[in-house]
């Protein structure tokens, strides 16, 4: 991925999930030893791939300096989508992404699951 003209919400939700497989999924932070990350750590490597940034080893938020505003427009929107097929899948309109992904409970499948399901209805 690396022109905005190929880079969608749905691209980088589905490659999120994708990250999540090859990099295992990692729960109460970014990311894990090993280079495990938990969901929003995912779509943030996933947008650090996309506008070819060096530092995807660190997923942490997007800097909109430092990224495109097309592709900035487009991560914002994989987010809200994400962040919609959460209040879906749970009901509760105040859990956010890293609530969501820290829930007792929550497992690798759950998690690359809903990514799927968002990427669906981007």
């Amino acid at each position: 991925m690396t022109t905005t003209d190929t880079i969608t919400p749905k691209s980088l939700l589905t490659r999120a999930a994708d990250i999540i497989e090859e990099r295992g999924w990692y729960q109460g932070s970014w990311t894990g030893n090993g280079g495990c990350v938990c969901t929003w750590g995912a779509l943030n490597v996933a947008l650090a791939e996309a506008a070819d940034l060096v530092d995807d080893e660190a997923p942490k938020p997007p800097d909109p300096d430092y990224v495109p505003g097309d592709l900035y427009n487009v991560y914002a929107s994989a987010e809200m989508t994400l962040a919609n097929a959460i209040i879906d899948a749970s009901c509760d309109t105040g859990m956010g992404i890293a609530e969501w992904n820290d829930a007792p409970g929550r497992t690798k499948s759950e998690v690359q699951d809903l990514l799927r399901r968002a990427a669906g209805g981007a």
